[in-house]
């Protein structure tokens, strides 16, 4: 059920940051004990986990109480504003064009800013009430200015090599601090705060006043929920905000032997809070005043409902718009996220902002998946929150494995990697791959072309090396063959000489025993001639023959007869 048919808006404000005038609930002791701290300390260093709403905090609780007690509260400050390639401090300069955000009128020029001091830039844009140049709107303000440093981990995740700016950046901001009459609130992720120790030693106090901004309870957590909802005249039952809180804080635990059992976690992440009953909202009856678990059970887990959320919207823009889905989906997923699994900022240029009709990235604003910031007159885009870039890369790779062809995700891969060679598709991959680019041609991105050219050419060459390998193989076995005949050749051969050689001895051994028995057989009738005939069946050098005892026995008795 769409919110527009309620006569009331929808009370929860998605995955963004409370702006100020929203109310934030679950968060009054909080807001309380922060402000105590920092109108105590005058620097405080206020940290949580990602998704804690650090942000959320400060916008809608403790600036509008501070500027109630007549501080002077400029607007909260980044240091991440993409560099603008001017000479200078990009963080300082980032600092500033954020606090530029107070001039829309009168904007300085990114040059003279990049010129400029911290505390130079206080003197000329903020001066104190009463000085010459002081608005008359600051007459009843206090002398007192209070800096507040949003989504200070950036200033460490940015170029981790930029050691000289950075120390210059807090060297600055440590100058400024030493006047009595600056506050500074210093907001991070909790678990960068090691990475300022280098730095601390230039800040007053060293950053020693730390305020910790846990994850919502189940008392804070029941407040969120059920506050922004009576505030539109719907109420949860008991139970079915009890049931929302319990699903919201389940934890899957490892157990010893490696299996995973749920438990109820202590806390409830404020932004789940908020997708899941804007979600929750969007469905309900419009005459409906009462929430019930049915409600609660509906919606699903908080993954399900930020990707349900992201893919509805997505392709509502892509409707409305005629951008396709798959251009919308890849530049959230490309030109938002860094392949870190950080979120990064795309500038707003006339018509198309890095590849992306702004016709379809204003829906995307309006829908709270992506937040649009102005600093000097430019706007820059970036994802909406953290707690989107995990169900928005799911999503997407769940997108893709459906709708797009082989061809189209390996080309994606490829492109992500670096164009590696192995990525690139072969055989019948390939061949159904050209074969889906002749029939879809007008739908393939310039990347997609590149990646089946490459593929197509390394085929070729594959196939040439295959066709090389193929004949090196053929040449192999033929040398092989005949080398293998040779050598039955010369054993045969060797066999025969062998053969022949034993015939012929046998032979000759056979002829000296004729010969040899034809003496003693003459020997009585005719002793000459049987002498010759001893002597002939005995080796000679003219009749060479083998050796045989009866051919010398014969002889020796032919002889002894001669004789």
């Amino acid at each position: 059920m769409s919110e527009h048919a309620r006569a009331q808006p929808n009370p929860f404000v998605g995955p963004r940051p409370f702006q100020p005038g929203e109310r934030l609930y679950g968060r009054n002791a909080e807001g309380r004990n922060l402000l105590h701290l920092l109108v105590a300390e005058r620097i405080v260093l206020l940290y949580s986990p990602s998704g804690a709403g650090k942000t959320s905090l400060i916008q809608s609780r403790l600036v509008p109480i501070l500027r109630e007690r007549k501080f002077r509260v400029l607007p909260p400050v980044r240091v991440s504003l993409p560099s603008l390639d001017l000479s200078g401090n990009r963080y300082l300069l980032s600092v500033l064009q954020t606090l530029e955000t107070a001039f829309p009128d009168d904007p300085m020029p990114a040059t003279a800013l990049a010129e400029m001091t911290l505390d130079g830039y206080l003197d000329i844009r903020f001066p104190a009430p009463g000085t010459p140049g002081a608005p008359d709107a600051t007459r009843n303000q206090t002398t007192d200015l209070v800096l507040i440093f949003d989504q200070f981990e950036e200033i460490l995740t940015l170029d981790p090599t930029d050691r000289v700016h950075k120390e210059e950046f807090f060297v600055q901001v440590g100058a400024l601090l030493e006047s009595r009459h600056i506050w500074a609130l210093f907001a991070m992720r909790e678990e960068f705060i090691a990475g300022l120790d280098p730095y601390a030693r230039h800040v007053p106090t060293r950053f020693a006043n730390t305020f910790r901004l846990e994850l919502l309870n189940v008392t804070a957590a029941l407040d969120a929920i059920r506050g922004p909802a009576r505030t539109a005249g719907v109420d949860f039952t008991p139970a079915a905000a009890m049931k929302l809180v319990d699903d919201l804080r389940i934890v899957r635990l490892q157990q010893p032997d490696g299996t995973l059992r749920t438990a109820l976690g202590p806390y409830v992440e404020p932004v789940q809070i908020q997708v899941v009953c804007r979600r929750l909202w969007q469905n309900l009856d419009p005459a409906a005043t009462v929430i019930h678990e049915s409600d609660v059970a509906a919606i699903g887990d908080v993954d399900t409902a930020l990707r349900r959320y992201y893919r509805e919207t997505v392709d509502a823009v892509a409707r409305a718009t005629g951008v396709r889905a798959r251009q919308i989906r890849d530049w959230v997923d490309r030109r938002l996220i860094t392949t870190q699994g950080i979120r990064s900022q795309v500038l707003q240029d006339a018509h198309v902002s890095e590849g992306l009709d702004n016709r379809a990235i204003w829906p995307l604003v309006d829908a709270h998946l992506v937040r649009a910031e102005s600093h000097r007159g430019a706007t820059w885009f970036e994802l909406a929150h953290d707690r989107l870039i995990e169900p928005v890369r799911s999503d997407n790779a769940a997108w893709r494995e459906t709708n797009l062809s082989l061809l189209q995700r390996q080309a994606a891969l490829w492109e992500e990697e670096g164009h590696p060679p192995s990525l690139l598709l072969a055989d019948d991959e390939l061949a159904d791959g050209k074969i889906w680019a002749a029939a879809h041609d007008g739908e393939m991105e310039e990347y997609e072309r590149q990646f089946l050219a490459f593929s197509v050419a390394a085929q070729r060459t594959a196939e040439v090396r295959r066709r090389i390998f193929a004949a090196m193989v053929v040449l192999t076995v033929l040398a092989l063959t005949l080398g293998a005949l040779a050598t039955i050749f010369f054993l045969n051969a060797e066999k025969n000489r062998r053969e022949a050689e034993r015939q012929y001895q046998q032979a000759s051994r056979n002829e000296s025993r004729w010969w040899s028995e034809h003496a003693l057989e003459q020997l009585t009738v005719d002793p000459v001639a049987a002498l010759h005939l001893a002597v002939a069946a005995s080796p000679a050098e003219a009749a060479p023959r083998p050796w045989i005892p009866q051919a010398e026995m014969g002889l020796n008795q032919t002889l002894r007869s001669s004789a």
